[in-house]
């Protein structure tokens, strides 16, 4: 199994605005490689004024043999040429703009190694453009020395342009745009900067847990509803506020084990009318008010993790869980944050059955059979006409044909020239009537990524400003 460039495309979702409905599933429509293809331009009213700028993306797997993208990875490769800095994050196959306020995503950045690295460290220093990205404890930062400095580009050569370098001259050239930056081609950055492949060094070190559990911070005393607690023992670096990775609080209260779940912002949600924790500093500003007081004697106990990076100015020091491999040097070496993506292969669940009495479908033997290629997100509903006849569609896509359990089912995708799915004659067995319902949902082999632009206010422009990133699979 092995993947090219070309067994990847990049779609924009369906809605592509600046209102709250931006976003959402992924579409057909393939995102432009031309300038502004993702992020509109910037006006001089939103560089005065400031801004932020949301757009949504699907990384798709789009190989022709339905081969699984195993282990994908999506990262930020260069900062931004301007006075703007765009973050990444992992998104979901349906959610919109108006969403990312309520589940509150880790953006993910991109900076320049600030220390050169011999090997075998256990932290790093990071120059970011802004202390907003995160890093995820836990998770991934890729080290890049995929990069040449002080290079000379021919006349007309600009940020943004696939270039491929003439050993003889010593200068890059404009070749037609590609995806490839194995050298001697690679993408020409500006002032003397090339992102190029060139065995300079690469890799992926994953990030500290600095994992803390159950330290106990306080105990009940049967009354009181809000009992004094203690700071967190190890928060000097803040506490991690990961959605997947909030500190919970316990308590015994009235015999019962209950639990308060500390938000990114430090309020309390759970067992609780109040409560707030500071998470720069691990500090309580207000204690728990639990809803029936902890009990006399009994410890309350918290596990958190503190986080794996902490900021001075714009330079984030990133602890880590494994040595750093190799060598690079500060001056040609860039560090992201990663999404890891895992495997791009599409899927189906909410399989349902139950609207029928006597008619069996057998989705283990003869499962629902899904491509890469012809996959939407949707939820699917399979109407009997008769003993024999269905009726299929889907609640975004409409009908999508007729078929009958004595011939295999396999609408096609107009877009694609795929099908959407195939379900197999073999699959149905049972006595079946008209008004049986099968349900299922599938989704589509894709990564649904978010990327933000912030425009500070007064942001000077820049014509040739770029917004580069990568992606991995194994």
């Amino acid at each position: 199994m092995s993947f090219a460039a070309s067994d990847f495309q990049r779609y924009h979702p369906e809605a592509v605005t600046n209102l709250p409905g931006n976003g959402g599933r992924m579409s057909r429509t393939p995102v432009s490689t031309a300038k502004h293809g993702l992020f509109p331009r910037v006006t001089r009213s939103q560089r005065d004024a400031g801004d932020v700028i949301l757009r949504k993306l699907f990384l798709a797997n789009a190989h022709p043999d339905n081969d699984v993208a195993a282990g994908v990875l999506a990262y930020l490769e260069a900062p931004s040429r301007g006075g703007d800095h765009f973050l990444l994050a992992r998104g979901s196959m349906r959610n919109v703009q108006a969403d990312l306020e309520l589940s509150q995503p880790d953006w993910l950045g991109v900076g320049r190694l600030n220390a050169s690295l011999s090997g075998g460290e256990l932290s790093l220093d990071v120059l970011m453009e802004s202390s907003d990205a995160v890093f995820l404890n836990g998770g991934l930062v890729h080290i890049a020395s995929t990069y040449k400095t002080g290079q000379s580009a021919a006349q007309g050569v600009k940020p943004g342009d696939s270039v491929q370098h003439d050993d003889v001259a010593d200068i890059w050239n404009t070749i037609p745009r590609e995806d490839d930056i194995a050298y001697p081609k690679g993408v020409w950055l500006g002032d003397g900067l090339v992102l190029t492949d060139d065995d300079g060094g690469e890799e992926w070190l994953r990030l500290a847990e600095n994992l803390h559990e159950d330290e106990t911070i306080g105990s009940g005393d049967g009354v009181e509803n809000a009992p004094p607690l203690a700071a967190l023992s190890f928060a000097a670096s803040g506490v991690c506020g990961q959605q997947d990775k909030l500190p919970v609080v316990t308590a015994v209260c009235g015999g019962v084990e209950r639990m308060v779940t500390i938000q990114p912002d430090g309020s309390c949600a759970g067992y609780c009318a109040a409560g707030s924790l500071n998470m720069a500093d691990g500090s309580w500003t207000e204690p728990i008010a639990w809803t029936t007081a902890p009990d006399q004697g009994l410890d309350i106990r918290i596990t958190y993790r503190e986080n794996c990076f902490a900021y001075a100015g714009n330079v984030a020091t990133l602890t880590l869980a494994e040595q750093v491999a190799e060598a690079h040097d500060d001056a040609s070496t860039y560090c992201a944050g990663v999404v890891e993506g895992g495997d791009l292969e599409p899927s189906i669940d909410s399989f349902s059955d139950f609207g029928t009495q006597s008619g069996e479908f057998d989705d283990v033997a003869h499962p629902i059979e899904l491509t890469a290629l012809g996959c939407e997100e949707e939820d699917w509903s399979l109407a009997f006409t008769s003993a024999t006849a269905f009726i299929v569609s889907g609640a975004r896509i409409g009908a999508v044909g007729v078929g009958s359990v004595a011939e295999d089912f396999a609408p096609l995708n107009p877009v694609t020239a795929s099908p959407y799915f195939t379900i197999r004659a073999a699959a149905w067995s049972g006595v079946w009537a008209s008004g049986d319902t099968i349900t299922f949902t599938t989704h589509p082999a894709a990564l649904p990524l978010w990327f933000k632009e912030v425009v500070p206010p007064g942001t000077e422009e820049e014509p040739y400003n770029l917004l580069t990133w990568g992606y991995w699979v194994d």
